[in-house]
């Protein structure tokens, strides 16, 4: 099925080419609503707040994960802008690795996450992006040598709509992005395979500097 079928009615706000310091692309926080907000005091009274319950799905789960204020918010288009300001700071980040191989890796492989899920796909809201992105990348200290999982765009698509449906029929849904996309990764690529040996399949993450698939067929 077309991913864009996959999650379908779903639509992400246009980057209008900004990069960050890391010449990944940026994400335009330009709403209006959002940009015009003011704290809430305690004795501030504002009938345009937004409640949980008119949230759902990716978006509630986003709101409750990283604890995003929606109390200060009149739709839905202020958690979006206000993702996308959390999506530009996680680009702003600095990947550098333990050693220079990994280094250079983590930037061609980010930069191939944040291309897609941002310029080249706008099937993914910045709910949707942000819980991709802080996902892939949460775990990529200097002082360490992992890698971002491989982006496949057909298993990103199936993930993000099963994440989809089990936090619209479960409103206490906890995700874990790396977790389920990582098994549906691995069941992609074993799906055809009878029997693998020792080496079994290794998808990148905390593997090092392994992140390609080392698929062995038995002859």
């Amino acid at each position: 099925m077309d991913m864009s079928a996959k999650i379908a009615g779903l639509q992400i706000g246009s980057n209008s080419g900004l990069m960050s310091s890391n010449n990944f692309p940026r994400m335009n926080t330009n709403f209006n609503t959002y940009q015009s907000l003011a704290p809430l005091g305690s004795d501030t009274l504002s009938f345009g707040a937004m409640k949980k319950k008119e949230f759902n799905g990716v978006d509630l789960l986003v709101a409750n994960k990283f604890k995003a204020p929606i109390e200060k918010f009149n739709d839905n288009k202020d958690l979006q802008a206000w993702c996308a300001d959390k999506i530009n700071k996680i680009k702003d980040k600095d990947y550098k690795g333990r050693q220079p191989a990994t280094t250079e890796q983590r930037k061609h492989m980010l930069k191939e996450w944040f291309n897609y899920v941002l310029e080249e796909n706008d099937s993914y809201t910045s709910t949707m992006a942000l819980l991709i992105l802080d996902g892939i990348t949460k775990d990529l200290n200097k002082d360490n040598d992992n890698v971002p999982l491989v982006l496949n765009q057909r298993v990103l698509a199936d993930t993000m709509s099963e994440m989809q449906d089990k936090a619209r029929e479960d409103k206490n849904f906890q995700a874990n992005f790396n977790k389920m996309y990582q098994l549906n990764l691995q069941n992609f690529y074993t799906k055809d395979i009878e029997e693998t040996d020792d080496d079994g399949v290794k998808i990148g993450g905390k593997d090092g500097l392994g992140a390609y698939p080392i698929i062995r067929k038995r002859p």
